[in-house]
């Protein structure tokens, strides 16, 4: 199983075949995402702002990938995030907060 991030909905290969996931908005990208071996679920970045003001998007949401049937939900964080940030591991994943590089720590 392989999982591609795409805009308008990211992409999953399993079973010798391509799925595109779908997406309940106009646009939405998913370039960024965390997957764990014994895991179907895939953590991803979830952007929806085609052009962001100032050219950066600050998500406050994730979406999660289920490999198994094609399809995506999003979870709101409450608080923006930068893609790096993003992390998982066999249990779930986890996303810091954003902040700009002169106040990060």
């Amino acid at each position: 199983m392989i999982s591609l991030g795409c805009e308008n909905g990211p992409v999953v290969y399993r079973d010798g075949a391509f799925h595109k996931v779908a997406v309940e908005q106009e646009y939405q990208r998913s370039g960024n995402q965390k997957g764990h071996p014994s895991s179907p679920i895939v953590l991803a970045d979830h952007k929806v702002e085609k052009d962001p003001a100032a050219d950066i998007e600050r998500p406050t949401e994730v979406a999660l990938i289920d490999t198994r049937d094609h399809t995506m939900k999003t979870v709101d964080l409450g608080s923006p995030y930068w893609f790096r940030s993003l992390d998982r591991g066999p249990n779930g994943g986890t996303a810091r907060p954003w902040c700009s590089p002169t106040t990060a720590s």
